[in-house]
C-alpha cells in the first residue's frame, strides 16, 4: 500500500490540472520469454504523454522478477500507443541481473484494458540466447 501511495505523490506535478482522472493502477500478466510473469503498476497520462512504472515476478521462481519504466505517446490520446523506457530483468539462470533497453507498442480500452507487446535488449547477454528477449503484456486497471 505504501508503494502505491509514493508513486502517486512522486507523478502529481506530472498530472496537475487534468479534468479527468489521470492515473491507473493495474494488475497485469506477462509473457516474458518463456516465463509467466504477474505483477502490477501505475500509468499516469496527460494528453497524449504518459509515464508507466510497473514489477512483475514469475510466481513459480521469484528470484526471476522484471522492473520498468516507460515513456509512451498515444497519437489520439486513447487506442494505439508506442514508447521506450529502461528495465531491470533479473533470471538466475541465464544472465543473472541486467538492466534493459525496453520498447513497447500496444493498444488502450479506456481507462480499463491494455494489451501490449514489449521488446527488451538485455545490456548483458548470455551465450546461447537470442540478444532479445520479447514479451506480451495483459493489463486491467483496478
Amino acid at each position: 500500500m505504501k508503494i502505491k501511495h509514493v508513486l502517486i505523490s512522486i507523478l502529481i506535478p506530472f498530472i496537475c490540472n487534468s479534468e479527468e482522472k489521470p492515473y491507473f493502477i493495474y494488475g497485469d500478466m506477462q509473457a516474458l520469454g518463456l516465463y509467466p510473469l504477474i505483477g502490477g503498476g501505475v500509468r499516469v497520462q496527460k494528453e497524449i504523454h504518459a509515464f508507466d512504472f510497473s514489477t512483475n515476478f514469475c510466481p513459480f521462481n521469484p528470484s526471476i522478477f522484471h522492473i520498468k519504466s516507460l515513456y509512451l505517446i498515444y497519437p489520439q490520446q486513447r487506442g494505439f500507443y508506442a514508447g521506450g523506457g529502461l528495465g531491470i530483468l533479473n533470471d538466475p539462470e541465464t544472465i543473472n541481473r541486467s538492466g534493459s533497453f525496453e520498447i513497447a507498442i500496444g493498444y488502450q480500452w479506456g481507462n480499463r484494458f491494455f494489451l501490449e507487446a514489449d521488446v527488451l535488449l538485455p545490456f548483458k547477454h548470455a551465450e546461447g540466447l537470442s540478444p532479445v528477449c520479447p514479451g506480451l503484456t495483459f493489463g486491467v486497471s483496478f
